[in-house]
């Protein structure tokens, strides 16, 4: 190892990025034997904490450059028995060569950077190394040091929150709980889209509602958004709404707490008898808000615009195992069917250890009726409110 290279603290934020990846993917290995994936989990956490240590190394010359070349050894020895195809995976081939393809680059990179050889490349994927390298820097804090954190949401939405766990020195883990699909039928939609004009108002409580919904329009009728942005729009959310903004369509009232309770709470303030309201929902959104505007005389057309179903089950095993040996230290869920999801697929009393953080209070509620012991619900329904409120946890 070069002095250059050895004063460099890129290496290390590198070798750490490398460890994150690592993990993620051992976690994964669903249908590998049960004491083959025990041991790849806890080797890849022994990793991730040597490595984090090092991180924290005041010294230097030779004792840094054995432990980092110590460290490296075991990252490879880690990957090629990942990369074996007797290791089965739940990850799609594709995302699971790229991932090992991030994790080749990077291990290249800091093997070249300590002048050793570079392991066999399996896939260019430089970018993503680069770009995961990035995020290591940016640590704020090391509250979540060590910890591994669930993240149960699709992968699409997940990368804000994967994000800010590695900026705290927590280990993110995204194994989904739901799936968002299309509708079975589009025609409820697509004739709601042909008569926009009728409403008054339009309401929208999360963003895949608002994303399937205005895809939908582009589909159909791109000039309909035109119509919408005359409409009274009312949202449940700061990325629900970040997301009407982006397409240029004014958002009316946005609740202050984020939930749908008090965007109606805010509704019925307004003179609602006579007015109508096109409500964009999912298929497990339950029907207090158009239930209460009907009560007050208004009339509401719901149109289901995705469809909310389990996750696949490639991954549950795997998961059901790190459990029951403790090798998760948090749970995060951001909404209620996501947790009831979870609780179908996984032996609830493997996840009693595990505090577990709930976005909002409906998704609390769900946790809560599931047995689950510790949770905490973060003061505003975002995914930066709630995992700050892991990090509170965790420095208490």
């Amino acid at each position: 190892m070069t002095d250059d290279s050895r004063k460099n603290p890129d290496i290390l934020q590198r070798a750490q990025s490398l460890a994150t990846l690592l993990h993620a993917i051992t976690l994964t290995a669903a249908d590998a034997p049960e004491r083959t994936g025990i041991s790849l989990r806890r080797t890849s956490r022994l990793l991730y904490k040597k490595l984090s240590s090092l991180s924290e190394h005041r010294g230097t010359g030779q004792d840094l450059s054995q432990s980092l070349d110590e460290s490296l050894a075991l990252a490879s020895s880690i990957l090629t028995e990942l990369s074996s195809p007797e290791i089965p995976s739940g990850i799609p081939e594709k995302d699971r060569a790229s991932l090992i393809g991030s994790c080749t680059d990077l291990l290249n990179a800091l093997q070249h950077a300590i002048g050793a050889p570079e392991w066999p490349s399996i896939l260019s994927d430089q970018a993503r190394g680069t770009e995961r390298s990035k995020s290591a820097a940016q640590k704020v804090s090391q509250s979540l040091q060590g910890k591994v954190i669930l993240i149960t949401r699709p992968l699409s939405q997940s990368q804000d929150s994967v994000k800010m766990i590695e900026r705290h020195g927590g280990l993110p883990v995204v194994i989904p709980m739901i799936e968002i699909l299309d509708p079975d039928d589009w025609y409820p939609v697509d004739h709601s889209i042909v008569n926009l004009k009728g409403y008054d108002g339009v309401i929208f409580t999360s963003q895949n509602g608002v994303e399937r919904f205005l895809g939908r329009i582009k589909t159909i009728n791109v000039e309909a958004l035109k119509v919408l942005a005359t409409r009274r729009i009312y949202a449940v959310g700061e990325k629900t709404r970040a997301s009407l903004e982006n397409a240029q369509i004014p958002v009316t009232l946005v609740p202050e707490r984020f939930s749908a309770n008090d965007l109606l709470s805010a509704l019925q303030k307004e003179p609602l008898a006579g007015k109508r309201f096109l409500f964009a929902k999912g298929s497990m959104v339950k029907g207090e808000i158009p239930t209460a505007l009907r009560a007050s005389h208004a009339v509401v057309d719901e149109i289901e615009v995705y469809r909310t179903e389990g996750a696949s089950g490639a991954f549950f095993g795997a998961l059901d195992r790190a459990l029951k040996n403790r090798e998760i230290d948090a749970l995060t869920f951001f909404s209620p069917s996501a947790v009831q999801n979870f609780t179908h697929a996984i032996v609830p009393e493997n996840s009693w250890e595990s505090v577990t953080a709930c976005i909002g209070p409906s998704t609390t509620q769900a946790a809560e009726s599931a047995g689950f012991a510790k949770i905490i619900t973060p003061p505003e329904a975002t995914a930066e409110s709630l995992i700050n409120a892991l990090v509170q946890y965790f420095e208490r």
